[in-house]
């Protein structure tokens, strides 16, 4: 009988650590799962707050020396603003855009007057395809264009890979053009993005025996039914002071900025170099 009792004793001893050590067994598993769970979750709200904090747009100033050299990039000439922003607004940066911003840089930019050639076989001036891709990349994100022939601006020889320019000028004493007047930069980790005020503007010239007469009309639609204000002033006769003028009238509210139209270009860093590579209206 005492062995019997003493062999039902050890059993119940063994039972109760078997129960014992599955218990520790199981609350170590839970615990090590909790804290995997803990550290993953940890894990994914720092790389959260990485992505966050690089998502933090900088605010770039408008008159910065970055500033500015976004600003170029969108300071049309006047005469062909208007042709620019057209197809912007129908096409985004379609090649045509392209086409046309290049076109613009290379009659405005001294650095690229050397690109242009006067061949003996062509009547006019022209650009090489060669020469135009130099302004191209120098321009864009996304170089890569279809060359091709616009309307009153350039004839493209796809046989000879050239371009002739076809000069065009003011239609008479009057003419439009537009004006894209940057208000904000925000720089993120991949891109800068700037937005912009549009200005669409009409200038009026009189001929007189011995002077002219100038009337400036700024409106705020580009169907031109929403007038702004009349100047007539000479400052916005250079193109080299219109966007600074410009911002001037919005800053002191001649301009009533709640009613502009706005738009947004977005540049992307390509070998220290800020280039465009997207636009819509905002």
């Amino acid at each position: 009988m005492k062995n019997k009792a003493v062999t039902i004793v050890c059993c119940i001893l063994i039972i109760l650590a078997i129960i014992c050590f599955g218990y520790i067994f199981l609350n170590s598993n839970k615990k090590v799962e909790e804290n995997t769970n803990v550290n993953n979750e940890q894990e994914e709200e720092e790389n959260t707050e990485v992505v966050q904090r690089e998502e933090r747009a900088k605010n770039v100033v408008v008159n910065s020396r970055i500033g500015n050299q976004l600003t170029e990039h969108i300071n049309y000439s006047n005469i062909y603003s208007d042709r620019i922003v057209n197809e912007l607004d129908e096409n985004g940066l379609s090649d045509k855009a392209k086409l046309l911003i290049a076109l613009d840089k290379l009659y405005r930019k001294a650095d690229y007057q050397n690109l242009m050639s006067y061949p003996e076989d062509y009547s006019a001036t022209y650009i090489t395809g060669e020469n135009m891709q130099k302004i191209l990349d120098d321009t864009f994100y996304n170089s890569n264009t279809n060359y091709m022939s616009i309307e009153e601006s350039l004839e493209y020889d796809s046989v000879n890979n050239i371009f002739t320019l076809v000069h065009i000028g003011y239609e008479g004493a009057s003419f439009n053009y537009t004006l894209e007047i940057p208000y904000q930069i925000l720089q993120y980790s991949d891109r800068i993005e700037l937005q912009a005020y549009r200005i669409y503007i009409t200038k009026n010239v009189q001929m007189q025996e011995i002077t002219s007469n100038i009337t400036n009309n700024l409106y705020y639609d580009k169907a031109k039914s929403v007038l702004a204000l009349t100047l007539n002033d000479e400052k916005l006769g250079m193109e080299s002071g219109q966007i600074e003028y410009i911002r001037e009238l919005i800053e002191n509210g001649t301009i009533d900025e709640s009613i502009l139209e706005s738009v947004q270009y977005i540049f992307k860093n390509n070998n220290d170099i800020y280039k465009l590579d997207s636009f819509k209206k905002i």
